[in-house]
């Protein structure tokens, strides 16, 4: 699986924890900017 598709698939969750959104996290925003520069990132371990 690549990043781009992990990506997706947790915005479709629409996470939500006492600290807001995942999509309002700086890491998860951190992770979309890196898959939208490099969208062939494979997840190692994930099929």
């Amino acid at each position: 699986m690549y990043l781009k598709e992990a990506i997706v698939q947790l915005e479709k969750c629409q996470f939500e924890c006492e600290g807001g959104y995942l999509e309002n996290n700086v890491a998860f925003i951190g992770l979309k900017n890196l898959a939208a520069i490099w969208p062939t990132i494979v997840l190692p371990g994930v099929c």
